[in-house]
């Protein structure tokens, strides 16, 4: 998860890692309450910075843009709009030490540098930075000593209060431990969202319509889910005849069908599903919106319009929409 090898050794390697400055949310994650939900229910969130750092050089000014532009980071890539309020907010900002006014205290300069809440933990929602650590903004002289950057322990805690956990790819933003934010020259290195982070996100609330390229397939639109093959009104194959659902005729397999290379024991027809919502009955074999493989002998088959071409199913356990769905088999 962090990038070790497994030796079953508390080695040099493992050492460095434990003393590594890190985030504080599994002690957190204790208080997980099962049914509340891991998101927020709304679009709109504010929040309130209750007081700044007392590291000495460093303004509120600067603290307040560097929170704003962390949150700025998420936004990008979500619909989520964040602002910045005097009272009454959705999560509260503030800097602390040890016993600080949560139930998780703060251990000192070195080790958790902040922790915050995830939206399915009872209470007040907050993000808190240990008022112990030396703290700067993007100041590379000052990361070459013991700072730690606002933006980049901002980003990540925000990351945790719009409902993301920690993440098992290391280079990631959501990795546990604190990314040093200079890179091997010693030049700063803005702290952004990687791959794995955005997909986790967008998961959770869809994507910003207004950014190129936010890998959301125009047919997986959130609230749709509807292929573009698939008429929006009636959810019927354009090669079905309404009323009848009979094919006038089986067309040539079309050329732009995706290539997928065969695995072992699987035939190498390609499957395609409508109207999905989630694992099919928690198969593992399923997952939603992709192509996947089936064997002819499968029990689950539609034995209608089997032969070369497109065909449908009426099969009921497919939980197609209509109960049609369109497969390609050879």
């Amino acid at each position: 998860m962090v990038g070790l090898n497994v030796t079953g050794k508390l080695d040099e390697a493992t050492r460095k890692k434990m003393s590594q400055r890190r985030c504080g949310l599994p002690d957190i994650q204790a208080v997980r309450v099962s049914n509340i939900d891991s998101k927020w229910n709304k679009t709109h969130l504010t929040y309130t910075i209750e007081n700044y750092a007392s590291t000495e050089g460093i303004l509120p000014e600067q603290i307040k843009k560097a929170i704003q532009e962390s949150f700025e980071k998420w936004a990008a890539v979500t619909p989520l709009k964040f602002q910045l309020v005097n009272a009454n907010s959705d999560v509260n900002i503030k800097f602390g030490a040890r016993n600080h006014g949560d139930r998780w205290p703060f251990d000192g300069r070195g080790g958790i540098l902040a922790h915050a809440t995830l939206p399915y933990v009872l209470g007040e929602k907050f993000l808190h930075f240990d008022d112990d650590e030396l703290w700067t903004v993007r100041d590379v002289a000052k990361l070459k000593e013991e700072y730690s950057d606002i933006v980049s322990v901002a980003a990540h805690e925000i990351g945790h209060v719009l409902g993301l956990e920690h993440s098992n790819d290391y280079k990631s933003l959501m990795a546990p431990f604190y990314q040093e934010p200079l890179d091997d020259l010693g030049n700063y290195k803005e702290p952004e969202l990687r791959e794995d982070d955005i997909k986790r996100i967008q998961a959770l609330y869809g994507s910003n319509s207004n950014t190129p390229g936010t890998q959301t397939p125009p047919w997986n639109t959130p609230g749709t889910q509807t292929p573009p093959w698939i008429s929006p009104e009636t959810q019927t194959p354009p090669w079905i005849t309404p009323g009848t659902q009979t094919p006038p005729w089986i067309p040539a397999q079309p050329t732009n069908v995706p290539v997928i290379p065969p695995r072992p024991n699987w035939p190498s027809g390609p499957f395609w599903h409508n109207g999905y919502g989630g694992p099919w009955n928690s198969h593992p074999f399923f997952p939603p919106f992709h192509p996947f493989y089936f064997t002819p002998g499968w029990g689950y088959i539609p034995r209608i319009n089997f032969g070369s071409g497109f065909g449908y199913s009426g099969f009921p356990r497919f939980g197609a929409h209509s109960g049609f769905v369109p497969f390609l088999y050879r």
